[in-house]
Formats: C-alpha cells, sequence, structure tokens
C-alpha cells in the first residue's frame, strides 16, 4: 500500500483486515473490490491469482527448552499446548492440517483471535504456534520470539489476489493489482538461519 500510494498520491486507499471468511464477505458483498488472502479460495464467483507464497513456522517464547534445540520432531510437540487462530482463519486451517500431517490430533489447544495476540500469548510463554513467517520477522530479530526448527516443515501456501469474476475493475483497483503483480516477493524475510 505504501508503495500504492507513492506512485499514486492522489488516490486515497482504505485497508480492511480480517480473517479469511471475513475478507470474502465483503468482497462478494461488494464492499472492497480486490482482496490479498491466504490459499485459495473456493468460492466460484472469486478468480483468484497467485501473487506470493509463504511458509508458516512454529514459534515458541525464547526460554523455552525447546528453542535450545537444533531439531524439533513431532514427536517433541505432545506435551506442548498450541495456540490455534479462530475459526473462519485459513492459517486456522492450516494449521489443523499441519498438526494431522504431524499426527498431533490430540494435542492441548487453545484459541486466539488474530495474529498479533497469538504472538503475545507465545510471547508470553502460554503456548506455541505456527503462523506465517512474515508476521513474526521483526518479533525474531527483537528476540522476543524463536522460531523452532521443526521437521518436518510445514507446508506452505499460496497468497492470493482475489476478485469478483463480475465486477469491473476501476483503474486505481487495476493499478493496485499491476503492482501487487509486480513484487514478486516479501519486503522483509526471516534468514535461513532462523527457519532451520
Amino acid at each position: 500500500m505504501a508503495r500504492f500510494q507513492q506512485r499514486h498520491p492522489g488516490i486515497e486507499c482504505d485497508i480492511f483486515v480480517g480473517n479469511n471468511e471475513a475478507v470474502l464477505e465483503r468482497l462478494l458483498a461488494g464492499d472492497i473490490g480486490v482482496a490479498v488472502v491466504a490459499g485459495v479460495p473456493a468460492e466460484s464467483r472469486l478468480v483468484p491469482e497467485t501473487v506470493l507464497g509463504e511458509r508458516l513456522v512454529l514459534i515458541a517464547a525464547p526460554g523455552r527448552p525447546l528453542a535450545a534445540r537444533d531439531r524439533v520432531g513431532p514427536e517433541d510437540l505432545k506435551g506442548c499446548r498450541v495456540l490455534l487462530r479462530e475459526p473462519g482463519s485459513q492459517t486456522r486451517e492450516l494449521q489443523e492440517q499441519v498438526l494431522a500431517d504431524w499426527e498431533l490430533t490430540e494435542v492441548s489447544r487453545g484459541e486466539v483471535w488474530g495474529p498479533e495476540a497469538v504472538k503475545q500469548c507465545v510471547a508470553a510463554g502460554v503456548g506455541l504456534a505456527l503462523i506465517s513467517e512474515h508476521a513474526v520477522v521483526d518479533d525474531v530479530r527483537a528476540g522476543t520470539l524463536t522460531v523452532l526448527p521443526v521437521d518436518p516443515a510445514p507446508r506452505s501456501r499460496p497468497v492470493n489476489l482475489v476478485r469478483r469474476r463480475d465486477r469491473l475493475l476501476s483503474p486505481a483497483e487495476r493499478a493496485f493489482i499491476e503492482l501487487l503483480r509486480s513484487v514478486g516477493r516479501w519486503p522483509s524475510e526471516l534468514p535461513e538461519s532462523a527457519m532451520s
């Protein structure tokens, strides 16, 4: 959005942030023209276009015993509490898939609404969480969170630009889409050393 406003200073933009369910509802209702969401929406009235990819990482408070290990396997997580995003979040769906892949369907769970609240709970030692690597870059650099070197790593997911199939886009919306298509990579990423 900052790049868009620099290139088009006369265009005013609003940003709506919510979980996938809330964003797609507003998109389908015509309240917003384009959206950027994690995953691929199943709704046939929407046109998704993958513009980026992202991985989930397993985060913990830096002082946790697991944070000192070179490798963490799913078997090491059986006695831990895992914090999950709220229902309606695409991250929640992926978190559930990863726990199933790791055969941790019976692990202790807690539900937290929103990624910032999840990060704060993890930093306070309430539990571990699977979260977008891009949501924790600054926290890892600041030392308030650490990424656990979990093996196997969670699967990645696409980040999609989504619009309604039947909507004519405004010139501003078309310009935003072109800018987003040109981005190619996230503005800041975790170093590989934080991931392994």
